[in-house]
C-alpha cells in the first residue's frame, strides 16, 4: 500500500486538518480519514485535541488512511506513527463511533518545515478552541496510581498560557536541539523572571555540548521534582547571558556538600523483613549506636530527608498520597530501637508504612545521601561530590548544587533537598517556631498556592512574618486572586512585580546582611 500524500493547507482562510478515527476492536488495524476544516472564532468544528509524547522516531508503526466517500482521486494509504501514539490510538479508539481529533502527527504534515512552522503557530487557537483536550501517557504499569496521584498535584499549580508570543517562542526547525532548549531559558528569564528550569538539569543526562545550566529535554528524566518550597520564596530572578554559553546568575552560597554516601537502595522492597533490613544499615550508617540526645535529632533529619517532607500536613486540606511526619518518623523510629535489641522482629507493614516506604523510593530515585560541613543532612543528584557547593539563586525554587571549575565558572548538578533551606531559610532565615510554610488547594482556582500557617492560631496568611514593611512606594494590589497570593506594584515607578516580592530583590537582602553573590553558570 502506498504512503499517504498530503494535500496542501490553504493557510490564508485558516485551515487545518482534523483525523476521524475510525471505530473498531481493540487490536484490529487502525483506520483514519483525513480532511481540512477551517478553524476561526467564529467557525469552530468540533474536535478534541491530544497532547502526548511523540516517543522515539525509531519506533514505529503504520495505520491506514482510507477514502471518504464522495472524494474523488482519494486512494487508502498507509502513515507512520511511533508507537507511543499507536498505542495510544488503540486506547482511543471506539468500537462503534467515530472520533474526531487534532494530533500534530498526523494532522500536520512533517515533511513539510513550512507548514509545520506555521501549524506550530496555530496550536494555541488549536488547543483553547477544542472541545477538550486528551492527554496520552501510555500504557497503564505498576506505579500509574502513584503517578497520577503526583500528576494531580502538579496540575493544580499549573495555569495554561496560550499566549506563546508572550515568551517570544517562535518555532524554527533550522536550529538544534540544544540551541532551542537554551532559548527556552533565556526566553522563560526574560518575560516570566524565573530560573525554575534549573531544576530540572543534570550532569548525568544531557547532550555533550550543551551548558549544564540548560536542562536536556530530549533525555528521559525520571527523578520526581522536589515539591516542598521555594527556597527562594519565589524572588525575581536577577541574571543576564554573559556570552553563548554563559549565565551570569544571583544567590547564596549556603554551604559546602562534605560526604556523599552511595548507600541509598534502588528500591526498598515492599516487603517486612526486607524493607527493616534496609532501614537498619541506613541508620547503622546515619544514627549509629547513638544514645545521646543528638540521635533524636538524628533521627528527625534523617526521617524529614528521605521523604524530601513531603508530609500529608504540608498540604491544606491533608494531602493523604503521603504519610504524616508522625507516621514516618514513628516507623523509622521503631526499626531504630528494633536494630538496636537486635532480637525483635520488624513491624508489620501496615497502609501508613507502606505510604513511608513509597514517599521514600519516589523522593530518592536518582538520588545521594549526603552530609554539608555544617553538618545538615540532604538529598543530592548522582554525579555529586564532597566540595560541591549548595547554593540557593533567585529565581530557582529548589537550592542547586553547583560544581566549581575555577574562581569564576560552575557547573549546575542538579537540584537537592537539604533539612533547614527548603522554606527561604538561606535567605530570610528560620521561620518562628509556631509558623510554617505550606501548600493550601483553592477550590474558586483550582489549584495549590504557598501560604504561612500559624500553628497555635490555626489560621493561614499571605505574609512571611520574617519580612517587614514594603519599601516605599510598594504596595500589594487587588486582583482577581488576591486570597492566594500577593501582588505588587510601586506607584512612584509604575513597576509591576505581580508575585516577585521587592524585599526580595538583591540590595534589599543585602541590607539583611544576606551576602548576595554572582555565579557565572557554563
Amino acid at each position: 500500500m502506498a504512503d499517504y500524500k498530503y494535500t496542501p493547507l490553504d493557510e490564508e482562510a485558516g485551515e487545518i486538518r482534523l483525523l476521524t478515527l475510525l471505530p473498531g476492536r481493540f487490536n484490529a488495524p487502525i483506520c483514519i480519514t483525513l480532511e481540512t476544516k477551517i478553524l476561526s472564532i467564529k467557525k469552530i468544528p468540533k474536535f478534541t485535541a491530544l497532547s502526548y509524547a511523540w516517543g522515539s522516531d525509531l519506533d514505529c508503526l503504520n495505520i491506514h488512511v482510507v477514502a471518504k466517500r464522495g472524494v474523488q482521486g482519494v486512494k487508502s494509504a498507509t502513515l507512520s506513527v511511533t508507537r507511543n501514539l499507536f498505542e495510544g490510538l488503540k486506547h482511543l479508539r471506539q468500537k462503534r463511533r467515530a472520533t474526531v481529533l487534532w494530533i500534530d502527527q498526523l494532522c500536520v504534515d512533517q515533511r513539510n518545515l513550512e507548514e509545520r512552522a506555521k501549524q506550530v503557530l496555530r496550536m494555541p487557537d488549536i488547543y483553547s478552541l477544542a472541545k477538550g483536550v486528551i492527554v496520552w501517557l501510555g500504557p497503564e504499569s505498576a506505579d500509574s496510581n502513584l503517578a497520577m496521584k503526583i500528576f494531580n498535584d502538579i496540575g493544580q499549580d499549573v495555569t495554561v498560557d496560550w499566549e506563546r508570543k508572550r515568551l517570544g517562542i517562535h518555532p524554527d526547525y533550522t536550529i538544534s536541539a540544544p540551541d532551542v532548549f537554551e532559548n527556552l531559558v533565556l526566553q522563560r528569564l526574560k518575560y516570566n523572571g524565573t530560573l525554575s528550569m534549573l531544576r530540572f538539569c543534570s550532569t548525568k543526562h544531557r547532550f555533550k555540548d550543551i551548558p549544564s545550566w540548560v536542562p536536556d529535554w530530549s533525555a528521559h528524566h525520571k527523578i520526581t521534582p522536589f515539591a516542598i518550597g521555594p527556597a527562594d520564596l519565589y524572588a525575581r530572578a536577577h541574571a543576564y547571558s554573559v556570552s553563548k554559553g554563559v549565565l551570569a546568575v544571583t544567590g547564596v552560597r549556603v554551604t559546602v556538600v562534605h560526604e556523599v554516601k552511595n548507600d541509598l537502595p534502588r528500591s526498598i522492597p515492599e516487603d517486612r523483613t526486607k524493607s527493616a533490613k534496609v532501614f537498619q544499615q541506613l541508620l547503622s550508617t546515619w544514627v549509629g549506636q547513638d544514645h545521646s540526645d543528638s540521635r533524636l535529632s538524628k533521627l528527625h533529619s534523617l526521617c524529614v530527608t528521605l521523604c524530601a517532607g513531603m508530609f500529608s500536613e504540608k498540604y491544606i486540606p491533608s494531602n493523604h498520597s503521603y504519610p504524616t511526619f508522625k507516621e514516618a518518623h514513628d516507623y523509622i523510629t521503631r526499626l531504630y530501637e528494633i536494630s538496636l535489641l537486635k532480637s525483635a522482629e520488624p513491624p508489620e507493614l501496615c497502609s501508613s508504612s507502606l505510604q513511608v516506604i513509597r514517599t521514600i523510593n519516589m523522593m530518592t530515585e536518582g538520588r545521594l545521601l549526603i552530609t554539608t560541613a555544617d553538618s545538615r543532612l540532604g538529598l543530592a543528584p548522582e554525579g555529586t561530590i564532597s566540595g560541591d557547593l549548595v547554593c540557593v539563586i533567585l529565581g530557582c525554587p529548589s537550592p542547586l548544587i553547583l560544581r566549581s571549575n575555577n574562581n569564576l565558572n560552575h557547573e549546575v548538578a542538579g537540584e537537592c533537598y537539604i533539612d533547614g533551606t527548603m522554606a527561604g531559610e538561606a535567605l530570610l532565615g528560620k521561620l518562628p517556631r509556631n509558623q510554617m510554610l505550606v501548600r493550601k488547594h483553592f477550590p474558586d482556582h483550582r489549584s495549590y498556592f504557598n501560604v504561612f500557617i500559624d500553628s497555635a492560631m490555626g489560621k493561614t496568611h499571605l505574609q512571611d512574618p520574617r519580612l517587614g514593611p514594603l519599601p516605599a512606594g510598594w504596595r500589594i494590589e487587588n486582583h482577581d486572586k488576591d486570597d492566594a497570593f500577593n501582588w505588587y506594584v510601586n506607584d512612584i515607578t509604575g513597576e509591576v512585580a505581580r508575585i516577585r516580592d521587592p524585599r526580595l530583590e538583591p540590595d534589599a537582602l543585602r541590607a539583611r546582611g544576606v551576602e548576595i553573590q554572582e555565579f557565572r553558570l557554563v
